[in-house]
């Protein structure tokens, strides 16, 4: 999510990223994404400075992806 705000990566490599999750952990596995997290925030800025205008579009596919 930070690579694509910083145009670094795009929404293709998003989808590559969480296609793989699916193949490399079993069914019931819990795939765990944030936009924020305490280190995180400490080391790279919050959400809102990392993620600026884009922090609500990140937020709704962590809630939903399972």
């Amino acid at each position: 999510m930070n690579g694509i705000v910083k145009e670094e990566k795009t929404a293709a490599d998003l989808i590559e990223h969480l296609n793989r999750n699916e193949e490399e952990f079993p069914a019931n596995a819990f795939r765990m994404q944030f936009t924020s997290n305490h280190d995180e925030n400490s080391w790279n800025g919050t959400e809102f400075e990392r993620l600026g205008d884009g922090v609500e579009a990140f937020r709704c596919p962590n809630l939903s992806y399972s």
